[in-house]
């Protein structure tokens, strides 16, 4: 990956460290520096916010930043679809707009239409989306463990752009 800058874009998952581990398996392999993470999560799912941005903080001062990074949460409401692309869509034009790449992580296990929008919007923004992640885990239940606790040979970081043909 480029040295440009580039925004991170996920979605809050069912587990902690299914949003926290592809961000560390990304910066572990690229060690490239985000612009900000932004997070969108169903509105009243709030609680896991706290501990995640501490945690993607931590994340992204052992590999290349001193100072915290921006990270923006953004809610939907998960019962309004129109509203989630809405939003979505709109981040996604502000960074096309700054010219600034877009990595859009997958991974986390959501609401069904997520991923797909994600996916289906990434088309119209070619140009900006540099990666799009999915995180592979051998097991389910390793989705519930930190990165550097799950064997290497049991993850693979997936850029649907590159990997997949």
């Amino acid at each position: 990956m480029s040295q440009k800058p580039y925004i991170w874009i996920t979605s809050l998952g069912q587990t902690f460290y299914e949003n926290l581990n592809a961000y560390w398996a990304f910066c572990e392999k690229t060690y490239a520096k985000p612009e900000r993470l932004v997070i969108f999560h169903a509105r009243e799912i709030t609680d896991p916010l706290q501990d995640l941005s501490k945690a993607l903080q931590i994340v992204s001062k052992e590999y290349f930043v001193k100072e915290d990074i921006y990270i923006q949460t953004i809610p939907f409401d998960d019962e309004n679809i129109h509203s989630f692309c809405e939003n979505v869509t709109t981040v996604f034009k502000e960074a096309e707009k700054n010219k600034t790449n877009i990595v859009l992580d997958i991974s986390p296990t959501t609401w069904s239409f997520v991923p797909v929008f994600f996916v289906n919007l990434s088309k119209q923004f070619q140009k900006s989306i540099k990666s799009i992640l999915y995180l592979q885990y051998a097991n389910h239940l390793m989705r519930e463990k930190p990165y550097p606790l799950i064997p290497v040979n049991s993850l693979t970081l997936n850029n649907l752009i590159t990997d997949i043909h």
